[in-house]
């Protein structure tokens, strides 16, 4: 019975470890569009949702997800992080938004993405060039990580195969112990980049509120000694 359990243990888990190096490798061929490949006619929510699941499907951690909802679309255009769409269409511009706000939406809050593109302009005010700069600081990233998890899968695998090989009685247990463990360390490494990055945009933050009340208050004072001249 024992026996028969590990044989189907070791079944699914080759059948799990196979698709999950296939997805891992596929990465490899993975870009996000072109700002040429966007859309170049204004899409109905629903086109919008279909081409953004087709484009990010690779991005996918669990396949079926939806990449992203209409519920999510309309909460980002409340947020002012794209345009509201016009005639209920929405542009090659805000679907570069869109695929920009997917990038990043489990990691920053709303009022944290709007921050940050609210700098747009300063990084370029031609949408075209904007796009192409997080799409290439997007993929460099994406990349480098891919490389170095595909890297280790492989090393991680062929251990595993040459356990089985051996009659390790263990190989099972220490594969998924190994794929557990680099998952746990992307874990933290994510964590100690996402607590990095929250330090960063709540200095910003708290820089242009200081800046927007020293303004007002400036501008107080200004209105306060014309009020006393004129008196």
């Amino acid at each position: 019975m024992l026996v028969l359990l590990r044989k189907e243990g070791v079944k699914a888990m080759d059948k799990h470890a196979e698709d999950l190096g296939l997805w891992l490798h596929s990465l490899k061929d993975f870009n996000l569009p072109e700002y040429q490949q966007l859309p170049d006619l204004d899409l109905y929510m629903d086109q919008v949702l279909s081409y953004l699941d087709k484009r990010l499907a690779p991005l996918k951690a669990t396949p079926g997800q939806p990449a992203i909802t209409s519920f999510m679309v309309n909460n980002y255009v409340k947020a002012n992080l794209i345009s509201p769409p016009t005639l209920k269409k929405y542009s090659r511009i805000q679907i570069g938004y869109l695929i920009a706000v997917s990038s990043v939406k489990q990691i920053l809050s709303m009022s944290d993405i709007k921050l940050l593109f609210d700098m747009d302009d300063i990084v370029s005010p031609e949408k075209e060039k904007l796009y192409s700069f997080f799409r290439d600081v997007h993929d460099e990233i994406l990349h480098d990580v891919e490389k170095q998890v595909n890297a280790k899968y492989d090393v991680i695998v062929r251990r595993y195969k040459d356990d089985l090989e051996k009659g390790n009685p263990h190989a099972l247990e220490s594969l998924r112990a190994n794929l557990g463990y680099v998952a746990f360390k992307m874990s933290i490494e994510a964590e100690i980049n996402k607590a990095i990055a929250d330090r960063i945009i709540h200095e910003v933050s708290e820089s242009l509120k200081e800046e927007k009340a020293e303004a007002a208050r400036l501008a107080a004072e200004a209105e306060s000694k014309k009020t006393k001249k004129k008196k």
